[in-house]
Parts: C-alpha cells; structure tokens; sequence
C-alpha cells in the first residue's frame, strides 16, 4: 500500500492562537499513537506566523480511515471554535497518496 500524505491550512485569529495551539497539541500527542500514523506535525512560518500547515502521513488510506472519527476537532468547542478565522470547512485539505505517476 501506498502512504498517505496529507496537508491542513489552519488560520487562527491572533487573539485565539493560544487555545488553538493548546488543543492542537493535545490532538497531535493522541493522534501519533494512532496505528499507521508516521507523521502529523503542526508547522508554523517564520514569514507568516498567522498561517499554521499540519501535515500528516500514514501508513496507507486505510489507516487513515480506520482512525476516523477524528477527536471532537477544535470546531466542536466554542471556546475554541471562535478563535478561527475561518471554519473548518474553509480549511485547505488535500490529500496526496504517493506513487508513480500516470
């Protein structure tokens, strides 16, 4: 099976980061127990420090899938939901499985 890349744009507000990060560790910590799960790191620019990237790679879909339903995502918490600029389902979600061309 092929791995699995994936790549989240995350725009916190400025007065929010905080909790936005808070929660985002504790998902990060929980989610690379997950079976299959090789990365999932939260990476923030130096040349733009309100635009955070989580980038993931798993083993294959299938692990991927299997470890959905996700953790209740900052969205579901209004403590931390009105801290985005944008919701979750403006967020820029691609994903990319590695393999040879076409």
């Amino acid at each position: 099976m092929d791995p699995l890349y994936l790549v989240a744009v995350i725009k916190p507000k400025a007065e929010g980061a905080a909790t936005v990060r808070e929660f985002l560790d504790s998902m990060i910590a929980a989610t690379r127990d997950e079976d299959g799960c090789e990365m999932y790191d939260l990476v923030v620019g130096d040349d733009d420090p309100s635009t955070w990237l989580m980038i993931e790679k798993w083993s294959s879909r299938a692990h991927w899938d299997a470890m959905r339903p996700w953790p209740a995502s900052c969205a579901s918490r209004p403590s931390c939901a009105s801290t985005q600029r944008s919701s979750p389902r403006d967020h820029d979600r691609r994903i990319h499985v590695r393999g040879a061309p076409g």
